[in-house]
Protein backbone atom coordinates (compact mmCIF):
# COMPACT_ATOMS: atom_id res chain seq x y z
CA UNK A 1 0.00 0.00 0.00
CA UNK A 2 2.85 2.36 0.84
CA UNK A 3 4.36 1.79 -2.63
CA UNK A 4 1.11 2.83 -4.30
CA UNK A 5 1.00 6.04 -2.30
CA UNK A 6 4.56 6.89 -3.30
CA UNK A 7 3.82 6.14 -6.95
CA UNK A 8 0.67 8.24 -6.83
CA UNK A 9 2.56 11.11 -5.21
CA UNK A 10 5.28 10.89 -7.90
CA UNK A 11 2.65 10.91 -10.65
CA UNK A 12 0.96 13.98 -9.18
CA UNK A 13 4.32 15.78 -8.95
CA UNK A 14 5.15 14.96 -12.57
CA UNK A 15 1.77 16.22 -13.73
CA UNK A 16 2.16 19.45 -11.78
CA UNK A 17 5.65 20.06 -13.14
CA UNK A 18 4.59 19.52 -16.74
CA UNK A 19 1.53 21.74 -16.35
CA UNK A 20 3.55 24.68 -15.00
CA UNK A 21 5.75 25.43 -17.99
CA UNK A 22 5.23 26.29 -21.59
CA UNK A 23 3.32 28.79 -23.61
CA UNK A 24 -0.33 29.67 -23.20
CA UNK A 25 -2.50 28.83 -26.22
CA UNK A 26 -5.82 28.87 -24.38
CA UNK A 27 -7.17 32.01 -26.05
CA UNK A 28 -5.50 32.03 -29.46
CA UNK A 29 -7.61 33.50 -32.23
CA UNK A 30 -7.32 31.47 -35.41
CA UNK A 31 -7.87 33.24 -38.70
CA UNK A 32 -8.12 31.21 -41.87
CA UNK A 33 -8.64 33.26 -44.99
CA UNK A 34 -9.21 32.00 -48.51
CA UNK A 35 -8.11 28.40 -48.87
CA UNK A 36 -7.47 27.23 -52.41
CA UNK A 37 -3.98 25.78 -52.06
CA UNK A 38 -4.82 23.80 -48.91
CA UNK A 39 -8.08 22.64 -47.37
CA UNK A 40 -9.28 24.26 -44.16
CA UNK A 41 -8.59 20.93 -42.45
CA UNK A 42 -4.95 21.01 -43.63
CA UNK A 43 -4.51 24.59 -42.44
CA UNK A 44 -6.07 23.74 -39.07
CA UNK A 45 -3.66 20.77 -38.74
CA UNK A 46 -0.70 23.08 -39.43
CA UNK A 47 -2.01 25.47 -36.78
CA UNK A 48 -2.33 22.56 -34.34
CA UNK A 49 1.35 21.76 -34.91
CA UNK A 50 2.38 25.37 -34.20
CA UNK A 51 0.24 25.51 -31.06
CA UNK A 52 1.72 22.24 -29.80
CA UNK A 53 5.26 23.55 -30.29
CA UNK A 54 4.41 26.93 -28.75
CA UNK A 55 2.87 25.22 -25.71
CA UNK A 56 6.10 23.23 -25.15
CA UNK A 57 8.77 25.78 -26.03
CA UNK A 58 7.49 29.31 -25.41
CA UNK A 59 7.52 29.42 -21.63
CA UNK A 60 6.07 32.66 -20.29
CA UNK A 61 4.43 33.58 -23.60
CA UNK A 62 0.81 33.79 -24.70
CA UNK A 63 -0.19 33.08 -28.29
CA UNK A 64 -2.74 35.70 -29.31
CA UNK A 65 -3.32 35.19 -33.05
CA UNK A 66 -2.50 32.51 -35.59
CA UNK A 67 -3.30 33.27 -39.22
CA UNK A 68 -3.18 31.65 -42.63
CA UNK A 69 -2.88 34.19 -45.42
CA UNK A 70 -2.90 32.40 -48.76
CA UNK A 71 -1.34 35.34 -50.59
CA UNK A 72 1.59 35.35 -48.15
CA UNK A 73 2.00 31.58 -48.53
CA UNK A 74 1.95 31.81 -52.32
CA UNK A 75 4.66 34.50 -52.27
CA UNK A 76 7.02 32.52 -50.03
CA UNK A 77 6.07 28.86 -50.36
CA UNK A 78 8.06 28.12 -53.50
CA UNK A 79 11.37 29.15 -51.92
CA UNK A 80 10.62 27.20 -48.73
CA UNK A 81 9.50 24.17 -50.75
CA UNK A 82 12.78 24.29 -52.68
CA UNK A 83 14.80 24.55 -49.47
CA UNK A 84 13.07 21.70 -47.66
CA UNK A 85 12.07 19.53 -50.63
CA UNK A 86 8.41 19.43 -49.66
CA UNK A 87 5.25 21.50 -50.04
CA UNK A 88 5.35 24.41 -47.57
CA UNK A 89 2.83 26.56 -45.72
CA UNK A 90 3.47 29.91 -44.01
CA UNK A 91 1.53 30.93 -40.90
CA UNK A 92 1.78 34.23 -39.04
CA UNK A 93 1.20 34.90 -35.37
CA UNK A 94 1.15 37.50 -32.67
CA UNK A 95 2.19 36.60 -29.13
CA UNK A 96 2.91 38.32 -25.85
CA UNK A 97 5.96 37.69 -23.66
CA UNK A 98 5.26 38.20 -19.96
CA UNK A 99 7.67 39.93 -17.59
CA UNK A 100 8.73 36.76 -15.75
CA UNK A 101 12.10 36.59 -17.51
CA UNK A 102 11.62 32.87 -18.26
CA UNK A 103 12.67 33.28 -21.88
CA UNK A 104 16.23 34.22 -22.74
CA UNK A 105 15.85 35.23 -26.37
CA UNK A 106 12.67 37.33 -26.24
CA UNK A 107 12.13 40.75 -24.66
CA UNK A 108 9.94 40.66 -21.54
CA UNK A 109 6.63 42.55 -21.54
CA UNK A 110 6.69 42.73 -25.34
CA UNK A 111 4.20 41.74 -28.05
CA UNK A 112 5.66 40.18 -31.17
CA UNK A 113 3.60 40.70 -34.33
CA UNK A 114 3.63 38.89 -37.69
CA UNK A 115 5.99 36.21 -36.40
CA UNK A 116 6.25 33.51 -39.08
CA UNK A 117 6.05 29.74 -38.83
CA UNK A 118 7.16 27.64 -41.82
CA UNK A 119 5.90 24.08 -42.03
CA UNK A 120 6.25 21.40 -44.68
CA UNK A 121 3.85 18.66 -45.58
CA UNK A 122 4.89 15.08 -44.82
CA UNK A 123 3.15 11.74 -45.14
CA UNK A 124 2.25 12.04 -41.44
CA UNK A 125 1.02 15.65 -41.39
CA UNK A 126 2.91 18.90 -40.95
CA UNK A 127 6.49 19.35 -39.78
CA UNK A 128 7.60 22.65 -38.30
CA UNK A 129 10.83 23.64 -40.08
CA UNK A 130 11.64 27.18 -38.94
CA UNK A 131 10.10 30.20 -37.28
CA UNK A 132 10.81 33.88 -36.59
CA UNK A 133 10.77 37.03 -38.67
CA UNK A 134 11.12 36.66 -42.43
Amino acid sequence: MKTYKILLLCLVCILLLTACGGGDVSEVGRHIGVCERFSEREVAAAMDEVESFFRKEYDGCKLLRLEYDEEKTLKEAYAWSEEYGAEAIVLQSDFYVDDSGRTVTLEPDETYRNYEWILTKTAFGWKLQTWGYG
